[in-house]
């Protein structure tokens, strides 16, 4: 297994340095498979970098041996540097809502604003008529896809977001 190939596995994990961007849901779970591996007598050492090019660098250097992180930005990363001596690669998958949930994430506007029921509507229009499909493609987003654009789904539950 590559540097930049690390897997979401107890085992994988554990030794590993590993970057996760501050104040995000993969950080609290990055800390959380920490203290589980303390708790085995296992390592999992967890790094900050001031911002992606930081963190990009460090990956391509071998100073970390993974960036987790959501994977709109991983997914671009791996097109930006598919033709490259050093190519990213994503090792995985793992909801930012955690193990047991699927996160819906969305834009969202202000309240009352107006705005919401006219966004929905042209999004469902890109779906509906394609646009949605190939522009994700483009960024190679596909896996990212919705079938429709919802106002207030059901999504996590307040105890677990």
């Amino acid at each position: 297994m590559s540097r930049r190939q690390v897997r979401v596995r107890a085992a994988s994990r554990s030794g590993r340095t590993v970057a996760v961007d501050t104040g995000t849901n993969q950080e609290k779970i990055l800390l959380e498979w920490q203290n589980k591996l303390r708790a085995e007598g296992k390592n999992l050492e967890v790094r900050n970098f001031a911002n992606k090019n930081s963190t990009y660098l460090a990956l391509a250097s071998g100073r970390i041996d993974a960036y987790f992180s959501p994977n709109p930005g991983i997914a671009y990363h791996v097109t930006q540097t598919a033709k490259t001596p050093n190519p990213t690669r994503k090792a995985g998958a793992y909801s930012g809502a955690g193990a047991t949930l699927q996160g819906l994430i969305a834009a969202t506007t202000k309240k009352d604003d107006g705005v919401v029921q006219p966004l929905t509507d042209a999004i469902n229009y890109l779906i509906h008529h394609g646009q949605y499909t190939q522009w994700l493609a483009a960024w190679n987003l596909s896996e990212e896809a919705v079938q429709t654009s919802l106002v207030n789904p059901p999504g996590l539950p307040a105890n677990n977001s």
